[in-house]
């Protein structure tokens, strides 16, 4: 089921998904969106979260590089402020790399951008406002 944080509700889904698009998609038919995360707390709880319910070691974020190869804005509209890139990312390897994920792993976790086709088929997060 969902789970509530702060001003928004977050479901875990299972199905792993190659395509960014695709997550995107399952969320959409939820009535929500990929998740954003706009604060440390929040990426800590999205990632217990996840950590918890799913098996992968990580999920896409709702996060596109714009036409200037930029990643700008989340999904839902909001301008991307926290982050919490690996070091030395994101770094746009081989000017493939549009999309973006967080690792959940139990040691080590943060952000890094990824093909938008990613053959390690990431989970995903689902985030919409609190009713």
């Amino acid at each position: 089921g969902w789970e509530k944080f702060s001003n928004s509700c977050y479901v875990a889904v299972t199905n792993l998904t190659a395509r960014m698009s695709e997550a995107r998609a399952g969320c959409h038919r939820m009535g929500a969106e990929l998740v954003d995360i706009l604060s440390k707390e929040e990426n800590a709880f999205v990632q217990q979260y996840a950590r918890k319910t799913l098996r992968k070691t990580y999920i896409w974020l709702g996060l596109q590089r714009d036409e200037r190869r930029i990643f700008n804005k989340w999904f839902s509209g909001k301008t991307l402020g926290f982050q919490n890139w690996f070091y030395g990312e994101p770094n746009d390897y081989d000017n493939k790399e549009g999309c973006a994920l967080m690792y959940i792993g139990k040691y080590r976790s943060g952000w890094n951008d990824v093909p938008c086709y990613f053959d390690h088929k990431p989970s995903f997060v689902c985030k919409k406002p609190k009713q």
